[in-house]
């Protein structure tokens, strides 16, 4: 699916569009899952669960080195825009899944704990990896082509959501309500979920009548 130019086309025309904007923030809430790797599951590891603090650092170069190997073959899944659509919802539920893998480490011990922190990275990559090939796909196909640029920045602005609301959502939830904040977002991502057909169907509405 190509992207139509747009009526009255400006140097504002991307962020009128609105069910673009809406696309750009729900891949944006979806990349949430970044700033669960990097600042919740570091954080969780060494202050409530019995593994190894060398965990932490453990489980994000398994995540470096699934995501070198596996992100060309995940691609494949989105070549078209309907197929990016279910892989946005597989992300969704993937990093749902992999949240309420770490809240169950908690009480463990060493072993055990560490074992179920690897199931949850592996599952929370497996999201890493549909998320960023359905977010390239959605941020094209559905661009006025004529204005690629702008597009391109809306689109980065919702990503950039992660680095404003991800940090404190995660960090609150986890070290406030320990293995409950966990399951706060694995329905963060469900609700995610819920928005990706209705905001993907409008922005195609919007090709369509353009």
């Amino acid at each position: 699916m190509a992207g139509t130019p747009a009526d009255g086309r400006g140097p504002w025309s991307a962020l009128a569009d609105l069910p673009y904007v809406s696309l750009a923030v729900v891949g944006g809430l979806v990349t949430v899952h970044d700033v669960i790797l990097g600042v919740g599951l570091p954080l969780w590891i060494i202050s409530s669960t019995q593994a190894p603090a060398a965990v932490a650092a453990w489980v994000v170069g398994l995540n470096t080195v699934l995501v070198v190997a596996l992100q060309v073959p995940a691609s494949r899944l989105a070549v078209t825009v309907d197929g990016a659509r279910r892989l946005q919802r597989r992300a969704c539920v993937a990093v749902a899944l992999a949240c309420v893998v770490f809240g169950l480490t908690r009480g463990p011990t060493a072993g055990p704990a560490t074992a179920l922190l690897v199931l949850g990275v592996v599952v929370l990559t497996a999201g890493e990896l549909w998320s960023s090939a359905a977010n390239w796909r959605l941020r094209f196909a559905f661009a006025d082509p004529a204005a690629q640029g702008q597009y391109a920045g809306v689109f980065s602005l919702g990503i950039a959501l992660r680095g404003v609301v991800g940090p404190v959502l995660v960090a609150t939830l986890i070290g406030d309500l320990r293995s409950i904040g966990w399951i706060v977002l694995a329905l963060f991502f469900a609700l995610t979920f819920l928005l990706v057909n209705p905001v993907v169907a409008t922005a195609g509405r919007r090709l369509r009548n353009a």
